[in-house]
């Protein structure tokens, strides 16, 4: 613009002169409004530092104000904190205080009562009618435990009030206490002992119920309620009886009470929480038990027993369930039911029901066997009374010896029997079904609530009917506790009973095998004794196969006479079992080795005959036999006095055979000579023969024939009979060891018979009596045989005996036998101090002849 005005001329110049004064006007007034603006720019960063330096002293004064509030409020807060500590600490001393107190207190009085009623010495209470384990149950070990527990307690405080003196007033009581760890210690106790008197305190308060309305026994509990007075104030028996039951369910209160003023780092918080929930969990339990055990009671008292109580109980209702069960059993039976088998109580059902009909079967069984011994016993006496009846004029001495024995058996050994038989087996046995009656009532109401909760389960599922549903589902859940609490209760005491009742089950049946032993052993006894008679030893043969065939002989010749009955004629008796054994049967039967053996076993030498020729039998006694057969002569004339036949037996069957058809064994059919001693005889007789088992007989040449041959019963071959070369050893002292006191039971025979004395039959332990057992070849034929072969009537050869000691010979002594105390023998041969001798199994071998005595002595 400058140059544009320095080369302008005229009224350019003009024109742009006044422009550029009014530019440069501009520039001042430009110039004084930034001169303005500064000022005013000064002016306010003036007065913005200003509000700033406020600003900075009013937050200042703020954050002064505001800590000091806080630290005024933390300070309120510290001191409601502190109060609140301190009140907690006093209501949990307080807490502590009473629970201590209220323990001892409730010790002292279950103490007091204790003694003031003489628990301690229940004789004297249950002398006067009072049943103590019923009325007072497990006091002793409430007390015991509540003892335990207040020791514990004060042993606890005590420790945490030395550990606190010396601190702030604050401080004191008991903020330390281990409590909960006095409940955790005795949790496990506490549960058993008080659930077990809980679950009979009902039935001591009906028992105690009874008792007061008794006069006499009213008397005796307030006599021990005045006693109790004295101490504390109480208004009656059944007040304090009742304390166990009501302390065990208001601990769970005081617990909770001690956690609400318990600090969360206190270390007891935790013990506590812990005691809660297990003396939470024992109230339940109780609580869960009496209530199973009230519907277990409700349904094992027999209130539908009588058919007026089912009639009152028949209506619609109970017939709609019944006939919903039997529907829903079909259901079941077809697999239509959802659910699951209970396999562990199928099993105890079925264990239940075999007990239950086992001890049934057993008692009805022991009765008739029972009534069966009986009737044989009076049956036994009645025919020796008419047998002695016979002989009243002249009654011999044998007569009277049986008679008096069969009294004896029937009188004193029958009625220890019946009378140990019923104290010992079945009153136990009946005592025991008796007491499964209330569990098989239980197992049928059982099944019976599967049934209704299996149906409910199944309308349940199909109900549509919202109006319905709340009704079902209060059935269902009814339905399932009834058989939730009648199934575990089952489950849970079904194997304690058949653990017990098996036991009982066994123990009565080994009483019955012990008392059945003493009877038999002692009836045995008794009979045995009648052997020694004379009118016995001087019989031959068997007694019953001789009276058998005299009654037939009779019986025929009875039978010819007109006037006879009919039962004695042959020809009515010809389809009936012969008398004889074998005599009906076809007795053309060949004779083997063993039949043999059984002769040799049986007869004495003097009594082995041999057969001459073939004979067949022409009549109903007699005997068939071949030529070379062995035969054992019982009776040497038939029972008409002829002596030209001859009873005989050939090991199978017994008969009659011609006597000029029989040769003594050894002797030749022509020589006719008389039978030679059985002394001389044995040393002719060839030893059996070990090739064949079972067939010791061997034949050899005679005379261009061969005969069999057989040793008789006593001979003794050589290499048995090889006496001891030792001494015999003395007979132990007579003092029994203890060792010796019982025999191993698998030294004794199942078949033996023991007698025991009455003192020991409560303590079942064996006397040393002998046993009475069967020795083949010892019945009366063989003695009888044996006393007709030259043998004296004093001689021990034959005889029975038994053994007082035991006898073990050492491994390399095999010509000796082992024998146990009390087993019966029979002495084959008398050699010095050592004796001959064979058991009831066929076993030989010498014993000492001073550990023997005869068994009648």
């Amino acid at each position: 613009m400058y140059q544009d005005i320095a080369v302008a001329r005229g009224s350019t110049y003009d024109t742009l002169n006044k422009r550029m004064d009014r530019c440069q006007a501009n520039i001042e007034n430009i110039s004084n409004d930034i001169q303005q603006l500064q000022a005013c720019l000064a002016e306010e960063e003036c007065k913005l530092e200003e509000e700033r330096i406020d600003e900075i002293t009013k937050k200042e004064e703020y954050d002064q104000l505001q800590e000091q509030m806080k630290a005024k409020r933390e300070e309120e807060e510290r001191r409601k904190e502190e109060a609140r500590r301190i009140k907690f600490l006093e209501h949990r001393d307080h807490v502590i205080r009473e629970l201590m107190s209220t323990e001892r207190e409730y010790c002292r009085q279950l103490t007091l009562t204790y003694q003031a009623f003489r628990v301690d010495t229940p004789e004297e209470l249950e002398a006067e009618g009072i049943d103590v384990k019923t009325l007072f149950g497990n006091l002793s070990d409430v007390i015991n435990v509540s003892q335990t527990f207040v020791e514990r307690l004060s042993s606890e405080l005590e420790f945490m009030e030395d550990k606190e003196d010396g601190q702030p007033q604050a401080e004191v009581g008991f903020p330390r206490s281990r409590v909960g760890s006095c409940f955790v210690a005795e949790a496990k106790r506490m549960k058993l002992v008080y659930t077990e008197y809980c679950l009979c305190q009902e039935r001591a308060e009906q028992t105690l119920e009874k008792y007061e309305a008794d006069p006499t026994l009213h008397k005796v509990i307030q006599k021990g309620l005045e006693t109790l007075r004295t101490d504390i104030s109480c208004f009656n028996l059944a007040s304090i009886l009742i304390k166990p039951v009501q302390r065990i369910l208001k601990y769970p209160l005081i617990l909770n009470e001690l956690i609400k003023v318990t600090e969360v780092d206190n270390p007891d918080i935790q013990d506590l929480r812990v005691s809660l929930e297990t003396m939470s969990e024992i109230a339940s339990f109780i609580n869960e038990t009496k209530r199973k055990k009230d519907i277990v009671d409700k349904y094992r008292a027999g209130e539908d027993s009588t058919l007026t109580r089912r009639i009152s109980k028949l209506n619609i209702h109970s017939i709609g369930k019944k006939s919903t069960r039997i529907s829903q059993k079909l259901l079941n039976s077809l697999g239509f039911d959802s659910l699951s088998r209970d396999e562990e109580f199928e099993e105890c059902e079925r264990l239940f029901s075999v007990l239950n009909s086992s001890v049934s079967s057993l008692i009805s069984n022991l009765e008739r066997v029972i009534d069966s011994i009986h009737e044989t016993a009076v049956s036994q006496f009645n025919t020796a009374q008419n047998i002695a009846d016979l002989y009243k004029d002249r009654q011999p001495r044998e007569v009277e010896k049986f008679l008096a024995s069969h009294s004896h058996i029937l009188s004193t050994v029958w009625n220890q029997f019946n009378e140990y038989v019923d104290t010992r087996v079945l009153r136990p046995l009946q005592g025991l079904l008796d007491s499964l009656t209330g569990p098989a009532r239980l197992i049928l109401k059982r099944n019976d609530k599967l049934l209704d909760f299996s149906s409910v389960i199944q309308r349940t599922e199909k109900n549509k009917d919202q109006s319905k549903s709340k009704q079902l589902n209060e059935e269902l859940e009814t339905t399932r506790t009834t058989y939730l609490a009648l199934n575990s209760q089952l489950v849970e005491e079904l194997p304690v009973l058949l653990q017990i009742g098996t036991e009982m089950y066994t123990e009565c049946v080994k009483q019955y095998l012990q008392a059945r032993k003493i009877f038999v052993g002692r009836a045995t006894k008794q009979l045995l004794h009648l052997m020694d008679l004379p009118l016995v030893t001087s019989s031959s043969g068997d007694i019953l196969e001789v009276f058998l065939i005299k009654h037939s002989l009779v019986s025929n010749q009875i039978g010819r006479f007109s006037f006879a009955s009919k039962a004695f004629r042959p020809d009515d008796r010809r389809g009936q079992v012969s008398p004889v054994p074998g005599a009906a049967a076809d007795n053309h039967v060949l004779q083997t080795g063993n039949h043999r053996t059984f002769l040799r076993g049986k007869y004495a030498a003097s009594k082995l005959y041999q057969v001459c020729e073939d004979i067949v039998s022409a009549g109903q006694l007699d005997l068939s036999a071949r030529s070379g057969d062995l035969v054992g002569v019982i009776q040497q004339k038939d029972p008409m006095g002829s002596r030209t036949r001859w009873f005989c037996d050939n090991g199978h069957t017994q008969g009659f055979i011609d006597s000029n058809k029989l040769k003594l064994v050894g002797q030749s059919p022509e020589s006719g000579e008389n039978p030679k001693p059985v002394e001389k005889l044995s040393s002719e007789i060839a030893k059996p023969s070990n090739n064949l088992p079972g067939d010791p007989a061997k034949t050899l040449q005679a005379k261009g024939k061969l005969v069999a041959v057989v040793a008789p019963y006593d001979e003794v071959t050589e290499e048995e009979g090889k006496k001891p070369t030792r001494p015999a050893p003395p007979p132990p002292s007579c003092k029994v060891q203890p060792q010796l006191k019982k025999r191993d039971p698998e030294q004794i025979s199942h078949h033996s018979y023991e007698e025991i004395a009455a003192s020991e039959m409560q303590s079942q332990i064996n006397d040393l009596s002998p046993i009475y057992e069967e020795i083949p070849g010892g019945s009366r034929s063989s003695m009888s045989s044996g006393s007709g072969s030259g043998r004296s009537s004093g001689s021990p050869r034959g005889r029975f005996y038994y053994a007082v000691y035991s006898f073990s010979p050492e491994p390399q002594e095999k010509t000796m036998i082992k024998v146990e105390k009390g087993q019966v023998l029979r002495v084959l041969q008398v050699a010095g101090e050592w004796w001959y001798v064979q058991d009831r199994f066929r076993k030989r071998g010498y014993v000492p002849a001073t550990y023997i005595k005869p068994y009648t002595s």
